[in-house]
């Protein structure tokens, strides 16, 4: 299934008095989505986000393991020892 880069809300964590546009609204991030976050004093700093889809991992490995019974035990996978 393909991921939709539309009707897409941002979580956002910064710093300042204000980011527009605001982050939580819905929006297309199809193309590359400017934001401005605005200091106390009143200056600006604008920021672009630009959302790409990462490939599907076509990896088939085992990389770590937990055994619960009967006794507990649990360990990584290194594929070069």
């Amino acid at each position: 299934a393909l991921t939709a880069l539309t009707g897409m809300t941002a979580s956002v964590t910064y710093t300042g008095a204000s980011i527009s546009p605001d982050p939580t609204t819905a929006r297309s991030y199809v193309s590359p989505v400017p934001f401005t976050v605005t200091a106390a004093d009143g200056s600006t700093q604008d920021y672009t986000v630009t959302v790409t889809i990462a490939a599907a991992s076509t990896a088939k490995e085992i990389t770590a393991f937990t055994i619960t019974s009967p006794v507990s035990a649990s360990g990584t996978v290194n594929e070069t020892e």
